[in-house]
């Protein structure tokens, strides 16, 4: 196990970019980040994205570490562990109001492996 930990996944009110939080083994936390892109026909919804950028902190004030390659992503957000365990025993995240809100968390993240496995086309 890496000892990095999900801490969320959520879809952005953008227009659908991703990001994904983790914490690390010492408590240092990070976000992925897919960006949407907009086409320029105004058509819905979008169906192309950025490549992965990886952020210290987060998206909004977090410094920007790099870009990753779709293959660096996908082995990122799998080696980030998410424990099952906790839904199924209704132990929640300290953050999460519930354990509805984990299961999408979950699920946000299958959905993105699947925009990575793509090269970032839905």
């Amino acid at each position: 196990m890496s000892g990095k930990k999900l801490h969320c996944c959520d879809i952005y009110r953008d227009g659908g970019s991703y990001g994904f939080s983790f914490v690390d083994e010492v408590g240092n936390e990070f976000e992925l980040v897919t960006e949407v892109i907009h086409p320029k026909d105004g058509s819905w919804p979008p169906h192309q994205f950025e490549q992965p950028v990886l952020y210290a902190e987060n998206w909004s004030h977090g410094e920007r570490l790099r870009s990753l390659t779709w293959e660096e992503a996908i082995d990122l957000v799998n080696d980030v562990e998410v424990d099952f365990e906790v839904v199924d025993k209704l132990i929640v995240h300290p953050l999460l109001n519930s354990k509805e809100e984990f299961s999408a968390y979950v699920k946000r993240r299958e959905e993105m492996l699947r925009l990575f496995e793509s090269k970032g086309k839905r």
